[in-house]
C-alpha cells in the first residue's frame, strides 16, 4: 500500500518524482506542459518539453522515464479529447489514468517515489473518484503528495 503526505511533490524526500501529463505536443514537436506539475517540471528541467514530445510522437501516450532528471511521467489526460479538442484542454480520464498507473508500478523503479494525486489538479477530477484506482494500483515504493490537509 502507498504512503501518503501533504507537502510539496518537488520537496518530499523521493528517489523519483511523478509528474502528470496530458500526451498533446505542439506543431514544433514539444510536448503542453502549461499547468500543474507537469509546468513545475517543464521550468525546472527546460529541455524536457522537447524531450518528452520526441517520446511521444516516437511512443505515444504512455509514462516515460527521464533518468537524468530522475523524473517519470505519467498521463493522465488523452492526446485528443472529446469532439478533437487538445488534449490539454480535456478532462482528466479515469480509464488512462488506470493504464497509466499499471504500465508505472510495473518499470523497475526503486522507491521512494513522490507522485501527485493523478487528474485532481488540473484534470479537474475529485480524488474520491480517483482514491479506488489508486488504492488498486500503486504498491509500498510510492508516496501520494497532495498539498494542504484534507478537510472533514
Amino acid at each position: 500500500m502507498y504512503q501518503e503526505t501533504v507537502g510539496d511533490l518537488w520537496s518530499v524526500p523521493a528517489e523519483w518524482r511523478v509528474i502528470t501529463t496530458n500526451g498533446f505536443t505542439t506543431r514544433m514537436g514539444k510536448a503542453v506542459m502549461g499547468r500543474g506539475v507537469a509546468y513545475q517540471a517543464k521550468c525546472r528541467f527546460p529541455q524536457l518539453p522537447s524531450l518528452l514530445g520526441t517520446l511521444l510522437e516516437r511512443d505515444g501516450n504512455i509514462p516515460h522515464v527521464f533518468d537524468a532528471y530522475r523524473l517519470v511521467t505519467l498521463p493522465v489526460k488523452p492526446q485528443a479529447g472529446p469532439n478533437g479538442q487538445p488534449g490539454f484542454l480535456a478532462r482528466a480520464d479515469l480509464a488512462l489514468i488506470e493504464a497509466s498507473l499499471a504500465l508505472l508500478v510495473a518499470l523497475p523503479l526503486q522507491g521512494p517515489i513522490a507522485i501527485p494525486r493523478p487528474g485532481c489538479g488540473a484534470g479537474g477530477l475529485q480524488w474520491a473518484d480517483v482514491q479506488p484506482i489508486v488504492a488498486r494500483a500503486l504498491d509500498e515504493r510510492f508516496v501520494l503528495v497532495h498539498p494542504h490537509e484534507e478537510e472533514d
